[in-house]
């Protein structure tokens, strides 16, 4: 049977959103959650996917001030980026097990597990934690993004469009336009 490489990481996502309307989590804790519910309630047959998920809080200081806080929980070279003012503020690292080799969460075949396949677990994540301030911008985006473009072209796409939809949409495109790498490229954009 062949596999369907992006089974896993859209089972993981749906997963993630059903149980994001249940209760208040920290993004590892639904990472975690949503691939557990993949890989130990056979969803999938097979496949390994990276992530990246983000939650906004208002977290409420000492001194009673309120201050919007973000947190994400990133494994393997998916990750984010946080614009403020149209330059890049904060960058996840992406998290490798050597040369193109992305730390991912993974379904393997027991007919397979002999194999000497990269493996994650939830727990293995980035985790951060930061304060944005309204009018931020948070990109969260998959390898096929940062792998063909640098940092530096991003920029500059972001001062010149408002509408974040279109900002995802250029970016995808831009990730697209003679790529080095080919790869599917997934974009999301927020603003705070």
């Amino acid at each position: 049977r062949s596999v369907d490489p992006g089974e896993i990481a859209r089972g993981i996502m749906k997963n993630c959103a059903m149980l994001a309307k249940e209760k208040y989590i920290t993004p590892q804790w639904l990472l975690a959650e949503g691939y557990w519910k993949v890989k130990y309630g056979r969803e999938v047959s097979a496949g390994s996917t990276t992530a990246c998920l983000a939650s906004l809080r208002e977290v409420k200081t000492d001194d009673d001030q309120v201050k919007q806080m973000v947190l994400t929980s990133n494994v393997g070279d998916s990750g984010f980026i946080l614009l403020r003012n149209n330059k890049i503020i904060k960058s996840s690292d992406p998290q490798r097990q050597g040369f193109n080799a992305p730390m991912q969460l993974a379904v393997v075949p027991k007919s397979m597990a002999d194999q000497n396949f990269i493996q994650t677990e939830p727990y293995e994540a980035t985790n951060a934690v930061f304060e944005v301030l309204p009018g931020d911008i948070l990109i969260l985006a998959t390898d096929g993004m940062w792998d063909n473009l640098d940092m530096e072209q991003i920029e500059p796409i972001a001062s010149d469009i408002k509408d974040l939809g279109q900002l995802a949409h250029q970016l995808v495109v831009a990730s697209s336009t003679r790529p080095r790498k080919p790869d599917d490229v997934t974009v999301v954009a927020a603003r705070v």
